[in-house]
Parts: C-alpha cells; structure tokens; sequence
C-alpha cells in the first residue's frame, strides 16, 4: 500500500519452513486499512444458509523496535 510504512523482509532459517527462504511483510506503524465489503453465506436462526453482507475492519497496532541481525561465522 502507498504511504505506509512497511518492509518488505526476506528469511531464512524461519520456523515453520526451516531452510526455505519466506518473504514477510513488516509494518513499521499502526495503521486502519480500508474496509472490505463481501457477500457471504451465513447460517440464520433457522441454520439455512443465506447470503449476508460482511464488512471487514483490519486494524493493525504495532510496538517495538526493528533491527537487523547478521551471525558471525564461528
């Protein structure tokens, strides 16, 4: 997303994949996303399943700090 402040990170080593390399994205403010709307079967009273509008509010809250960590070869 533009005007966000996020990193995009490349790992190895990263529990659960191990030696395959994963790419993350880190986000380095908090920051509400746009909302999202959608069309989704939901069971009603009756347990039928009917179609609803849902709406998906993301908020995400971030604390910390970020650095990078290079090992040294023994």
């Amino acid at each position: 997303m533009v005007g966000y402040a996020q990193v995009n990170v490349l790992e190895q080593s990263v529990k659960p994949r191990g030696k395959v390399v994963q790419q993350h994205l880190l986000h380095l403010q908090s920051m509400k996303l746009p909302s999202r709307t959608m069309i989704e079967p939901v069971a009603d009273d009756s347990g039928r399943r009917r179609p609803a509008k849902v709406v998906e509010e993301v908020e995400i809250s971030v604390t910390g700090k970020v650095w990078a960590y290079r090992p040294k070869a023994k």
